[in-house]
């Protein structure tokens, strides 16, 4: 079911609101065995308008596409507060898609600080947290901030990220156990507008490859039961994460390994390069 369709046919705000209500009076004494839905929208404030309407309890998938293009605190601070609310109610969702979209380029947006919404933020992460029936997660675009890391809930198997980040993300994300996740797909992109200071200094995890500008390396993963693995990151991304899930997930498909090996040896083979040109331009001057 897609909100999208039932607005396509004439119908306003009443008659969707008519059509939800009637989808929860009949799923009322139906557990998600017996009666379960899968919705896509890209009206969220359709979805929030419409909270009261939904069955929830019997919502199994959940894909929605939003548009943000506003960064002051309270803007951010009630999108963060209807998302929580959302996944308070649906908590027997089994797949769950969340792709944020821009009116501005990236790269055209002011940076605004995470730090004034630690709590909220907190709130949200714990309801992750609480999605047990999940089994399916992904991520597009920035979600909430480009230095927000969300942990997946422990039954999720397939975890997708395919964000904006800075390092400080890479840095929670290098500390998380993604515990029972055996698919990991990452296709990250920098938000190099976005990283404060405070990210090439006090970013605990990392270590910069060239004092604290472009490529960097992590100390670790702490994941290890990873059977899938596929990565396309950026040039000043974390250059050696090829190598430590190599080392971390034995378990990993040949050709997740044969596909990580290509991937590790474009980082070494760059690195040597960057060290020799290092050593020319020393003996240059």
């Amino acid at each position: 079911m897609t909100l999208e369709s039932i607005v396509g046919k004439g119908n306003g705000q009443d008659d969707i609101e008519y059509f939800l209500r009637v989808l929860k009076s009949y799923s009322d004494d139906k557990s998600p065995q017996d009666f379960s839905l899968s919705l896509t929208t890209n009206r969220w404030d359709l979805l929030i308008g419409m909270t009261d309407s939904i069955p929830w309890k019997n919502l199994t998938s959940l894909e929605f596409e939003t548009q943000l293009h506003e960064n002051n605190d309270q803007f951010v601070r009630g999108y963060v507060v209807s998302i929580t609310n959302v996944l308070s109610s649906a908590v027997n969702l089994e797949k769950l898609s969340l792709q944020v979209v821009r009116f501005s380029a990236v790269e055209s947006l002011d940076p605004w600080p995470i730090e004034n919404h630690q709590q909220v933020l907190f709130r949200l992460q714990w309801a992750f947290r609480k999605l047990e029936s999940l089994r399916e997660l992904r991520f597009k675009g920035i979600f909430i901030h480009p230095s927000f890391f969300v942990p997946p809930p422990p039954g999720v198997k397939i975890l997708k990220y395919k964000c904006y980040t800075t390092p400080t993300w890479w840095a929670g994300f290098s500390k998380c156990r993604f515990e029972g996740v055996e698919e990991l797909v990452l296709a990250c992109k920098d938000a190099t507008r976005w990283w404060d200071q405070a990210d090439y200094e006090n970013v605990r995890g990392v270590h910069w490859a060239r004092g604290g500008d472009g490529p960097f390396d992590l100390d670790g993963v702490a994941f290890t039961g990873l059977k899938e693995f596929k990565a396309r990151l950026s040039p000043s991304g974390p250059s050696n994460i090829f190598g430590l899930v190599m080392e971390s997930n034995l378990g990993l498909s040949a050709r997740s390994v044969q596909e990580a090996l290509r991937n590790h040896e474009t980082e070494c083979l760059t690195r040597a390069m960057e060290s020799l040109n290092k050593a020319e331009s020393w003996l240059a001057q």
